[in-house]
């Protein structure tokens, strides 16, 4: 017992000995030190804001550009070389006359190029067809071609109308695989019948290539 008394009052004389040279106040001042120094952590709720800005996909740059029709002359569209000149006509917007265009007889072609004579990328060929007449252009070929309008063409695809109008869109649809050329050709197979093939008006729906 006398031992245990006597390490007591030596432990308690220390702590006594500490406190009156500051030491306990040290270590206080140290910690709020620390604590002013370090940034506080935001909240969870900042965190999700600050998250989600970034998460946020950029503005795109530039619009996507909208398919046009790239045989209109109005948008560029002209005829380079053809079996004769009423493959011209078939361009020219003009749906209100009434009158077929005689593009000729089986065979005959033209080929058609696009604004600044610039390459596009295209994948639908319209025939506007108004009523039933044997006239009409029946089967058809597409070629695309990009070395020159008397160069090399590469067949896009055989095509057939439906001698009738469709009321609510009498232009006729032929799709096909996207094509990118400077050049469209377009070949008539046959008529409805008659000796020699009319047509109104062509439209390729793409865009112009930059």
């Amino acid at each position: 017992m006398p031992g245990v008394l006597a390490v007591t009052g030596t432990v308690i004389g220390l702590i006594g000995v500490l406190y009156q040279s500051g030491f306990f106040e040290k270590q206080h001042f140290q910690s709020q030190d620390q604590a002013q120094s370090t940034p506080p952590a935001p909240a969870p709720r900042v965190m999700e804001e600050q998250a989600a800005s970034v998460a946020k996909p950029a503005p795109a740059t530039q619009p996507q550009s909208s398919a046009m029709n790239l045989l209109s002359a109005e948008n560029g569209g002209h005829v380079i070389v053809a079996t004769n000149d009423r493959w011209l006509y078939a361009i020219d917007g003009d749906e209100k006359n009434w009158q077929y265009i005689d593009i000729g007889v089986v065979g005959s072609w033209a080929v058609y190029g696009f604004k600044d004579d610039k390459p596009a990328s295209f994948d639908t060929f319209k025939i506007l067809i108004l009523g039933t007449e044997s006239w009409n252009l029946k089967e058809f070929e597409l070629l695309a071609g990009n070395d020159s309008a008397t160069g090399k063409f590469e067949s896009i695809g055989k095509f057939q109308t439906q001698n009738v109008r469709f009321f609510k869109d009498p232009y006729q649809e032929f799709k096909f695989s996207p094509v990118k050329a400077r050049y469209l050709k377009v070949r008539v197979i046959s008529s409805h019948g008659f000796s020699s093939v009319g047509v109104y008006e062509f439209q390729l729906l793409g865009v112009l290539e930059r």
